[in-house]
């Protein structure tokens, strides 16, 4: 395996993390409060104030994650969970996320599992609470009159991925080396800044292949200019493009905001779940999809699966070696210590850590 980087500008970039931000609260804390109605010193809970937070997501609403987000304003589940959502907006890499949690400007992030991993190991202040996406949709695509037809003609071939550590790269290792008849030495990767960049190398040769996601891959596939070659689950399927970090004071000192927003997000998933067409319609109009092939790209997904939070081991170990194969970590990271799973509901839970 080798790296080029190259120097052509971003033409576009799909991230490959998000954040979520608590905007503080409104009224009083989160706190149960007792209510003396008849003077005998009785106690009777109280819904916890309404807290105002503000979702900065990844190509939001483009990307198929946002669905979830999108269902769940619709159907009001934050307002549920006693959550105002007061904005969403784009971020752009897990690194910036990590940056702004550990300086202090974040609370919660939605991103990709390296950046904060490497940022924990350097020392910075943050956790994992568990996994935002579990389905990878990443897909690697070669122009239409190559001669590269299945991931054994990968042998050879220059890859372009957004840069060094991330996760398209990730996802080609390790599709790669699970495959059979083709190794990871085999091929180059060449560093080209951003998905935009990515697709414009490979039209202009400058790479053999590079990666995409549902429902863009659909349209260069109708436009034909590309040819899907694999997709990164048929060969691994424990790699999660997402997961849900935040700073250690804040899950000291708030986890029942963060259990709440969790809750939220599952609650819009269990509904766009339930109510597929209507899920689809509701994202092709936000993210300007064609609607079928929103729809198609919602069937695709293992949508149990892709929105568990549960921090399954299999997602951790399988990152761990892709990191030592990419050069960002000696062995195994510190699961154990990483990952926080404290503000996750008692069901979700990893029996492991």
């Amino acid at each position: 395996m080798s790296r080029q980087h190259t120097r052509r500008s971003v033409l576009a970039s799909i991230g490959a993390a998000s954040v979520v931000t608590l905007a503080g609260c409104s009224g009083s804390d989160d706190s149960d409060s007792a209510d003396d109605a008849d003077g005998a010193g009785e106690t009777t809970p109280t819904e916890p104030a309404t807290t105002s937070i503000s979702l900065a997501v990844s190509v939001y609403p483009t990307a198929p994650g946002s669905a979830r987000l999108l269902m769940a304003r619709e159907q009001e589940t934050f307002a549920d969970h006693n959550l105002e959502v007061e904005e969403i907006v784009s971020f752009g890499s897990a690194g910036d996320v990590v940056r702004g949690i550990s300086t202090g400007g974040l609370d919660v992030g939605l991103g990709g599992l390296a950046a904060p991993v490497n940022a924990y190991i350097q020392g910075a202040p943050i956790n994992i609470l568990g996994i935002s996406l579990g389905v990878n949709p990443i897909e690697f695509f070669a122009r239409a009159d190559s001669g590269i037809e299945s991931i054994q003609d990968a042998a050879g071939a220059q890859i372009a991925v957004n840069g060094e550590g991330d996760s398209p790269e990730a996802a080609a290792i390790q599709s790669i080396s699970r495959a059979d008849g083709v190794s990871i030495d085999d091929v180059e990767f060449v560093y080209a800044g951003g998905l935009g960049e990515c697709l414009t190398t490979v039209k202009q040769g400058g790479a053999d292949l590079t990666w995409i996601i549902p429902p863009l891959s659909l349209i260069q596939l109708d436009e034909g200019d590309l040819k899907r070659v694999w997709r990164v689950r048929e060969h691994a399927e424990w790699i999660p493009p997402q997961v849900i970090t935040a700073g250690t004071t804040t899950i000291e000192e708030r986890p029942d905001v963060l259990g709440r927003i969790i809750s939220a997000l599952m609650d819009g998933a269990e509904y766009a779940r339930n109510n597929l067409e209507e899920t689809a319609s509701v994202w092709a109009a936000a993210a300007e999809w064609p609607e079928p092939l929103a729809l198609q790209t919602l069937r695709n997904l293992d949508l149990e699966r892709h929105w568990d939070p549960t921090p399954r081991q299999q997602y951790f170990t399988n990152t761990g070696e892709t990191m030592i194969k990419q050069g960002l970590v000696d062995e195994q990271p510190p699961w154990q210590d990483i990952i926080n799973q404290t503000p996750l509901p008692a069901n979700k839970q990893a029996d492991w850590l």
